[in-house]
């Protein structure tokens, strides 16, 4: 009976002491509609406007186009282990995120211990292209939100990708830049898509700027070449196969 009664009350403490994004998060993977009321969140808060400052540091590493974006969040002067930090980044048309990629990596996250890190969840605002060169988007600009929470110091970290632009004859790589995020903090009890309760912080971060490397009209004929060669050996390859094997 003793034995019985630890069990419940360790029940009771799980639940109480869950994670607020675990537990009560409202917007599924590819859920846009829920997410339309957040759209009309104010730009970055002015000195005189915000309380709370938030001192954010921003990395992108990995070589190429295929990136982890890593972003760290320290609230000053405010404790926030009953808070959830709203992240804003403004993508451009240099940057895209693939929202299965996301879910996939949020299910493996959840399989693994993260008693030691911060929880986040990553919700892009719309569907994005994931093929498109950035001078043939329709859209040049789209939301992600990236909803977290943690002890200290919220830590965020997720694939982000270059989008591929136009060849140049005359420099090997152009610059993209990612705008600081907009940043809002609720605590206590969430209302996830009440904008009157999400109050901005003060952002002392700053615009990352980021190198992306194009291509050369000068390596034009290569290219032509060496992909037609690619296409004819892969054809025969497939028609091999087929008459050997049927």
């Amino acid at each position: 009976m003793r034995s019985l009664g630890i069990i419940l009350v360790f029940n009771i403490l799980q639940v109480l002491c869950a994670s607020r994004i675990d537990s009560s998060f409202p917007f599924a993977s590819g859920s846009f509609q829920s997410l339309a009321p957040l759209h009309s969140l104010p730009a970055n808060a002015k000195e005189a406007e915000c309380k709370v400052t938030a001192t954010v540091n921003r990395e992108l590493l990995n070589e190429g186009f295929h990136k982890r974006f890593r972003t760290e969040v320290r609230v000053e002067g405010k404790d926030i282990k009953n808070c959830v930090l709203l992240s804003i980044e403004d993508l451009n048309e240099s940057f895209y995120v693939d929202r299965y990629q996301l879910r996939d990596e949020e299910e493996w996250n959840s399989k693994m211990d993260n008693s030691n890190n911060s929880i986040f969840r990553v919700r892009p605002a719309s569907e994005m292209d994931l093929e498109r060169p950035s001078h043939l988007l329709e859209r040049s600009n789209s939301d992600v939100y990236v909803f977290s929470e943690g002890s200290k110091e919220i830590i965020i970290d997720y694939p982000l990708h270059l989008r591929y632009h136009p060849v140049r004859s005359d420099v090997t790589h152009t610059h993209a830049v990612l705008p600081k995020p907009r940043l809002f903090m609720q605590c206590g009890q969430i209302h996830w898509n009440d904008v009157s309760k999400w109050e901005p912080l003060c952002n002392t971060g700053e615009d990352l700027q980021v190198k992306v490397p194009v291509g050369s009209t000068e390596d034009r004929q290569m290219v032509s070449v060496a992909t037609i060669i690619a296409c004819l050996l892969g054809t025969f390859l497939v028609a091999y196969s087929t008459l050997k094997y049927s």
